[in-house]
């Protein structure tokens, strides 16, 4: 015949297992959390590279882009001055009189102008 104290004593050990049981499940759990919440900030810390690092490609080429544009017009804005330069001394070899007289009338201005 089992007494009560035995009865008390089963139960308590079967209590106690079955504590145990929960802090390995607990455990466990805690673990699994945790491993999960560091792949989620791994990934989360990839994409936010991956990102800076595209936005980083997208600056450059943009500061490339604008840099060619701005020699691109550099030679044009040149092309031209040479073309105007050329085109006023072939206008003074075909006309010397004119250009003679206009630089005199420049000066004639600039010289009255510096009187007053």
């Amino acid at each position: 015949m089992a007494t009560k104290t035995d009865d008390g004593s089963a139960e308590a050990s079967e209590l106690r297992r079955e504590i145990d049981a929960l802090k390995g499940d607990i455990g466990r759990l805690t673990e699994a959390i945790s491993n999960l919440l560091q792949r989620e900030l791994d990934e989360t810390g990839e994409r936010v590279r991956t990102a800076a690092g595209e936005t980083m490609d997208r600056f450059t080429a943009t500061a490339e882009d604008l840099a060619r544009a701005t020699r691109d017009a550099a030679a044009d804005a040149e092309r031209r001055v040479r073309s105007v330069g050329s085109e006023i001394e072939r206008s003074i070899e075909r006309n010397p009189l004119t250009a003679v007289l206009i630089a005199g009338g420049i000066g004639l201005i600039l010289g009255m102008m510096s009187r007053r």
